[in-house]
């Protein structure tokens, strides 16, 4: 997908050959590489082998149905994240109804102008990005956006502090009471920053999801302090109440090791690393990443919830 130095690829899929051609010298003009099918058969085979960015899909099809090619495109995990566009000249309300039961995407309808074809991909293509790139737990941007926005504040010379946070004995929690409740944990703290950036932050600041229990949030340099502080407080008076009231009253829990033994672990905890452009400058994502995660390594030195910001002048 998107291979060729970074063109979207689009196949289009119909039997009208003219169409097709007609349709693909129009995507190619605006920036496209295109692939084309002519039924339903060639057009699955066709997706699992290059594994198109969009699909554009004529509803009638011989053999099978653009319906029926898309429901068996949305069963193959391999391309069931593959974005659909239906082309019909019909405008039945049934069709679409059964058409978007079956993961369709969007509909147009021939004759159509190409300019509103054009911006019609644009969009499709822009909502499944920011859709992949989301954490499906938190529904907070993944490491996509988050890569985006740290090379976008880098180049336009912003001033900025990143902020990584992940928790401290969440392995043994989850184990204890289960994936469940770990699940619970991690919105919460999602929530739990949110609230903070809401608070102490700006209206530009960013939060996102790595993943697991790591997240980030990228603020101006001025609030990092003001905003770890928040996170730490709302951590420390919310999460206990995540614990088991016995296992909250002794303030840890006991798990077997893997040999057996029983072991007695603290609760949970926050640490968080920052690093600032103020005196060192960034020169990446993978830079700042970097800096941001020795720092929340260094946190975690410390007992209980600590945040620690990188002064350094390099």
């Amino acid at each position: 997908m998107s291979g060729n130095g970074g063109k979207k690829r689009v196949l289009i899929v119909d039997d009208e050959k003219n169409f097709v051609k007609l349709l693909r010298f129009n995507l190619e003009e605006r920036g496209f590489d295109c692939d084309e099918a002519y039924d339903g058969k060639s057009a699955l085979a066709q997706a699992i082998q290059t594994r198109p960015d969009l699909i554009l899909l004529d509803l009638l099809l011989p053999e099978m149905t653009g319906v029926e090619v898309c429901s068996q495109l949305k069963k193959n995990f391999l391309t069931s994240q593959i974005p659909v566009i239906m082309i019909t000249v019909k405008s039945d309300y049934h069709d679409k109804i059964v058409a978007f039961e079956e993961g369709v995407d969007d509909f147009i309808s021939k004759p159509f102008q190409i300019e509103e074809f054009g911006a019609r991909i644009n969009m499709i293509l822009r909502r499944m990005e920011k859709s992949l790139s989301s954490n499906p737990l938190t529904r907070l941007p993944g490491n996509i956006s988050i890569n985006r926005e740290i090379d976008r504040l880098i180049k336009e010379n912003a001033k900025f502090a990143l902020a990584y946070l992940d928790l401290d004995n969440f392995k043994p929690f989850n184990d204890h009471y289960g994936y469940a409740r770990g699940d619970e944990i991690i919105r919460k703290v999602a929530e739990i920053i949110l609230a903070a950036i809401e608070e102490e932050g700006g209206k530009n600041d960013f939060v996102g999801h790595i993943g697991g229990d790591d997240f980030v949030f990228i603020t101006d340099p001025g609030q990092a302090k003001k905003i770890c502080e928040g996170v730490i407080r709302r951590f420390n008076e919310t999460i206990p109440e995540f614990y088991d009231k016995e296992d909250r009253k002794r303030t840890y829990i006991e798990h077997p090791d893997r040999r057996g033994n029983i072991v007695k672990h603290p609760m949970l905890s926050v640490s968080i690393g920052v690093v600032t452009n103020l005196h060192r400058k960034i020169k990446s994502h993978v830079h700042a990443a970097e800096v941001a995660t020795e720092m929340k390594n260094f946190s975690k030195t410390f007992s209980g919830s600590s945040f620690k910001i990188d002064k350094r002048k390099i």
